[in-house]
C-alpha cells in the first residue's frame, strides 16, 4: 500500500509537471505524458483493490461470511471498504496536485480541484464497484485488466470523437458523437472535460452519482443468487 501511495504521489507530480495552465483533470487535447500517468493512477487503484484478500466473498474468508449470515450485510461491507480505498486515493492525488501546483509556480484553483476530486471520486468508485462485481462473478482474478481496458478506452474514445466534432461541426454524425461523450463515463474524471461537455456541472455529477446507485441497486438484487462456492 505504502508503495502505490508513493507512486500516486510522483503520478500527481507528473500530471501537474506537464500542465500548461494548471491541471485540473486531463483535456481533449490529449497530452501525452498525462495520458500515461492517468492510466498509472487508475490501473494503480485497480491493481490494490483487486489484489486485497479481505474480501467476505473470497474463498478464504467464507467462514467469516456464514459468521455474518447476510450476504446483503456483507456487500455493503464491501462496498465501504471499495469506496474508503478509492476516496484515499483520489484525495492524495488532489492534494498533491493541489501542493505541488504551488510548489511548481503553476496556475491552479482551489474550487477546480475540489470539483476535480468530486468527480474523479465517483467516476472512479463507479469502476471500482464494476471490478469489484466482475470478481465475484468470475473464478479468475482479470477484471483489474478488463476495466483498466475499459477506462482507457473510453478515455481515447472520448477524445477521438471530440476531435470529429471539431473537425466536422455541421455534420448529423457529430450531433450523435457529442451526444454519446456526455454519456461516456470516462471523460467525467476530468473536471477539464466536464466544464467542455457541460454549462452546468451539477446535472453530470448527480447521473454518476445515480449510475453507482443503479450499479449498487443491482449487485444487492443479484447477491441472493450468486453461488460463491462455484468458484472455488
Amino acid at each position: 500500500m505504502i508503495v502505490s501511495l508513493c507512486v500516486a504521489v510522483f503520478s500527481s507530480f507528473m500530471l501537474v509537471y506537464f500542465s500548461f495552465e494548471g491541471y485540473c483533470g486531463i483535456g481533449f487535447d490529449l497530452i501525452v505524458t498525462q495520458t500515461i500517468f492517468n492510466a498509472v493512477l487508475f490501473v494503480l487503484l485497480s491493481v490494490v483493490l483487486s489484489s486485497r484478500e479481505d474480501c467476505l466473498f473470497f474463498d478464504n474468508n467464507l467462514i467469516k461470511l456464514s459468521r455474518i449470515a447476510s450476504r446483503r450485510k456483507s456487500l455493503f461491507c464491501e462496498l465501504k471498504k471499495v469506496a474508503a480505498v478509492v476516496f484515499l486515493f483520489t484525495f492524495i492525488e488532489s492534494v498533491c496536485v493541489l501542493l505541488f501546483s504551488v510548489i511548481i509556480g503553476k496556475n491552479y484553483s482551489v474550487k477546480n480541484i475540489i470539483i476535480m476530486f468530486l468527480f474523479s471520486f465517483f467516476v472512479k468508485l463507479f469502476f471500482m464497484i464494476l471490478q469489484f462485481y466482475l470478481e465475484l462473478r468470475s473464478r479468475y482474478k482479470i477484471s483489474f485488466m478488463i476495466v483498466s481496458v475499459l477506462f482507457l478506452a473510453m478515455l481515447i474514445a472520448g477524445n477521438a470523437l471530440y476531435s470529429y466534432c471539431l473537425e466536422y461541426p455541421d455534420t448529423a454524425l457529430a450531433d450523435v458523437f457529442e451526444i454519446l461523450n456526455k454519456v461516456n463515463v470516462a471523460n467525467y474524471v476530468s473536471y477539464a472535460r466536464v466544464i467542455v461537455l457541460w454549462n452546468k456541472i451539477v446535472i453530470p455529477l448527480m447521473i454518476i452519482i445515480l449510475l453507482i446507485i443503479i450499479e449498487i441497486v443491482y449487485i444487492v438484487i443479484r447477491i441472493k443468487k450468486l453461488d460463491i462456492l462455484s468458484k472455488e
